[in-house]
């Protein structure tokens, strides 16, 4: 049950004994059932991100990798500026003038 995510009462409920008991007889079993359950999950998500899921990519990323949706050095607080190259169509790149 804990492998299934269920918490120590709802074990306990079902067992029909009380939440200390448990976690003083078995709170080892419960981590490991738990760690198991975590590293499954993990291995699912990562065959997930590896066959093209890309929303599951992106959650990765940002809980695994850290990585996030602002770039790096951006600030709300400071202007952006653009240049606006215009060319001639008369008078293309690259061709000499005359």
């Amino acid at each position: 049950m804990a492998f299934d995510g269920c918490k120590n009462s709802e074990i306990a409920h079902v067992l029909g004994c009380d939440d200390a008991t448990l976690k003083k007889n078995y709170s080892r079993i419960l981590n490991k059932k738990r760690a198991e359950r975590k590293a499954a999950l993990r291995n699912v998500q990562t065959i997930s991100a590896l066959a093209g899921d890309i929303p599951m990519m992106i959650w990765l990323g940002k809980n695994e990798l850290e990585q996030t949706d602002k770039h790096a050095g951006e600030s709300s607080d400071k202007p952006i500026y653009y240049q606006i190259v215009y060319e001639d169509p008369a008078h293309p790149a690259g061709e000499k003038s005359k």
